[in-house]
């Protein structure tokens, strides 16, 4: 398991560095292009920032072309973020080949073996999600204080 979630991370690395993007950057990209379009306070929420630094990350990824502002048709107060055409040309370089893999393996899974695989994630998800709010509660460690 620790072995995947290091490939994964590798990965991760790769794929932001050929965008020219920040971890955070990236992880907000990918709730954009899960949810199809967010307001920034739902954006904040799912990658853990502040409305300030979701601001600015949503202004970084702007310029660089990746997300757009869209006001929103029933309420002109509310904006929503969404992803550009650059952004989803470049998401298709990315991780179209391993998704082609990833079809093609479970092409050879049964149902059964799939269901069973899903299961394990999600559960395995909210174990992380579930520590993941556990440690950012326990705070920064006590300071050691240097002995003469």
């Amino acid at each position: 398991m620790r072995r995947h979630q290091l490939a994964q991370d590798l990965f991760d690395e790769a794929a932001c560095a050929r965008l020219g993007i920040n971890r955070s950057d990236g992880r907000a990209l990918d709730v954009i292009e899960r949810r199809e379009r967010v307001t920034a306070g739902h954006l904040a929420d799912e990658i853990g920032l502040t409305s300030g630094a979701t601001t600015t990350l949503i202004d970084r990824l702007e310029r660089r072309g990746y997300v757009r502002r869209v006001r929103d048709d029933a309420d002109r107060r509310r904006v929503h973020v969404e992803l550009t055409d650059r952004a989803r040309a470049e998401a298709a370089v990315i991780w179209g080949p391993m998704a082609r893999e990833a079809a093609t393996l479970l092409g050879r899974s049964s149902p059964e073996d799939i269901a069973a695989v899903l299961a394990f994630l999600r559960h395995s998800r909210g174990v992380l999600e579930h520590h993941a709010r556990r440690v950012r509660a326990l705070g920064p460690p006590e300071e050691i204080s240097a002995s003469p």
